[in-house]
């Protein structure tokens, strides 16, 4: 399942890394899963026009309602994957 979601890579990460030729499919892999917990954490809300070459669902609202395969994955509790942002504050 996993990966019949990421054949649909999100078109926006693929596109936007046309420019590296060295981001094979591992990478873009890599690339897909860091962009896509970090941003459901909101841990690129605040950063949203610095990342737009890149990933273009910066948010958690934006990563629910546009990559449902995605947010499915990473909020299956069964892989218990962060689901906030560090923000330096641990106690």
């Amino acid at each position: 399942m996993l990966f019949c979601g990421l054949a649909v890579l999100r078109v926006h990460l693929t596109n936007n890394n046309e420019d590296d030729a060295h981001c094979d499919y591992a990478c873009q892999l890599t690339e897909y899963l860091f962009w896509l917990v970090t941003s459901a954490a909101d841990g690129n809300s605040h950063r949203c026009s610095l990342i737009e070459h890149e990933w273009d669902l910066c948010t958690r609202a934006k990563v629910e309602s546009s990559d449902a395969l995605g947010w499915a994955i990473i909020t299956d509790p069964s892989y218990k994957i962060p689901t906030v942002h560090p923000n330096g504050v641990y106690r």
